[in-house]
């Protein structure tokens, strides 16, 4: 199974939840995990029974609310050791705990979400600041126009960080005003 960690203070559950859409209409078998503080999936996503933990299927694929770590969902699905029987999972993470739970410094890819509100932007950095080894992210950027500056100041904000930014950069052209009714 391939991880993909999702990591930022910015709200990334529509997202993971349309690539997951994507993946699994590819024919691939998915598991998203909402590891976020808030954890949102449990008022989106529809579950018959919902309870502290547990999986529910969404759109052809699982959604996992509510758990510690990969070892709580193989519990939780009575697999013991066994290795998930997912292709990919992505994994919302929103708190340097969950970095560590969920071992995002061994993911196969890791993306660092953010839009340029002060709150995203110092919450995510604040997460990334955890990584005890060099890890490298994807910058995955909502912005409405992204400016070369927006990109440096990112840059300049996570340099005590370690953390190699790939070259590919993913933008959204949308801002928070687009959320309103």
């Amino acid at each position: 199974m391939k991880t993909v960690g999702f990591i930022g203070g910015y709200d990334k559950l529509d997202l993971l939840l349309y690539i997951a859409k994507i993946l699994t209409l590819s024919k691939k078998k998915v598991l998203v995990v909402d590891a976020t503080i808030l954890q949102k999936a449990k008022y989106i996503v529809p579950a018959i029974s919902p309870a502290k933990s547990y999986i529910t299927e969404f759109e052809g694929f699982d959604v996992a609310v509510g758990f510690e770590n990969q070892d709580s969902i193989k519990k939780y699905l009575g697999i013991g050791d066994k290795s998930l029987e997912y292709d990919i999972a992505l994994i919302d993470i929103d708190s340097p705990e969950m970095l560590k739970n969920f071992e995002i410094e061994r993911a196969y890819k890791n993306c660092f979400v953010t839009a340029f509100d002060i709150y995203s932007l110092k919450k995510g950095i604040e997460i990334i600041s955890n990584f005890n080894k060099p890890v490298k992210l994807i910058k995955v950027l909502f912005s409405k126009n992204l400016l070369k500056e927006e990109n440096e100041y990112l840059d300049y904000l996570s340099l005590n960080c370690k953390i190699a930014w790939e070259k590919e950069i993913i933008s959204f052209p949308m801002e928070i005003g687009n959320y309103r009714s």
